[in-house]
């Protein structure tokens, strides 16, 4: 499955929602474990290339954990499964940016225990994301941007290919 995890960037602005409110989870209780507490720091000064690959590992290690969620957000064809992923994730998670200088990759059962205390940041959904793809064994992208007036890259989304250089945009930072 190695070959469903790729990376590309490109410039993009995104919308740093406050932390908005959030559905109840009880249906969800069951099909998503308990978290191990482990929260992964990404080294001081890490490069994009290192958290990207870091990002990967973890999707990797921790797609067990959404398995029996994937099945619940597989839908008929592959708008509706990504439909049902970006709107579980943006109606259930708080969005919050990482404490400034730190980079820290949630596994997905962390980022849901976290998610009314203090939420989660852009990384952490497109993990959250990633292994659902992964689990459907549906190829996708974590898109690194950059925006305004910055040098340095600082967002990461979920984009899904399709046909003829377009594709389907997982990016639950923005309302829609």
């Amino acid at each position: 499955m190695s070959e469903l995890l790729n990376i590309s960037s490109i410039g993009y602005t995104a919308y740093n929602n406050p932390m908005r409110a959030i559905r109840g989870g009880d249906l969800f209780e069951e099909v998503i474990p308990a978290p191990n507490w482990q929260t992964k720091i990404v080294k001081r000064d890490a490069s994009v290339d290192e958290t990207v690959a870091e990002m990967l590992k973890v999707i990797k290690q921790s797609a067990w954990q959404t398995k029996a969620l994937s099945k619940r957000l597989q839908g008929k064809d592959l708008y509706t499964t990504c439909g049902n992923i970006w709107k579980f994730l943006f109606s259930h998670i708080k969005y919050k940016e990482d404490d400034e200088g730190k980079e820290q990759l949630r596994e997905p059962s962390l980022s849901w225990y976290l998610r009314t205390i203090r939420g989660i940041d852009c990384d952490d959904f497109s993990i959250f994301a990633g292994t659902i793809l992964y689990n459907l064994n549906i190829p996708f992208y974590l898109r690194i941007a950059k925006y305004g007036t910055k040098t340095y890259f600082q967002h990461v989304y979920v984009i899904v290919p399709l046909l003829n250089k377009k594709y389907i945009t997982i990016d639950t930072v923005l309302d829609e």
